[in-house]
């Protein structure tokens, strides 16, 4: 289930409305979850729950109560820390986007020297591959299929 994926899930309830009967339950376990309680400022508003297992945020977007803190636990979640005003992302990251930097710029060169587009083409996939162990959303084929969409090669 990719929700038992994520880094963190937010679970914003109406704090109105509240939780329905089985609606934590049916939830995966192993998820990072944060749940928001959200609406806080109606007068219909139910107090936030003190769950055992979860993070509980009341937030109000209307009136900005909870908003610093959703944001820090989005942060935090995303790897980013506040030393020296820098952002610290996953080493493994950082790594695959300096090799996607490296693939990009022989790519360009080579370009710039007329090499052949296969040539460049096995640049920009591994490119490619490097960003991919970052999000895995776009194939080498239909990266490959947009580079070589706008040359004539071999005719």
């Amino acid at each position: 289930m990719e929700i038992s994926r994520a880094d963190l899930v937010l679970y914003v309830v109406d704090a109105a409305r509240g939780f329905a009967d089985g609606e934590m339950a049916a939830l995966p376990a192993g998820a990072a979850m944060l749940v928001v309680w959200n609406k806080v400022d109606l007068p219909e508003a139910r107090p936030a729950p003190a769950l055992e297992d979860r993070p509980v945020l009341p937030d109000s977007a209307l009136l900005g109560a909870g908003q610093p803190e959703l944001r820090e636990q989005l942060k935090s979640a995303a790897g980013y820390q506040s030393e020296s005003g820098a952002w610290s992302a996953r080493r493994r990251h950082l790594d695959a986007l300096e090799r996607a930097r490296s693939h990009f710029e022989l790519a360009e060169a080579r370009l710039a020297e007329h090499a052949s587009f296969e040539i460049v083409a096995e640049d920009l996939r591994q490119a490619h591959q490097a960003l991919g162990e970052i999000t895995a959303e776009v194939s080498s084929d239909a990266l490959l299929g947009a580079v070589f969409a706008t040359f004539c090669i071999g005719k």
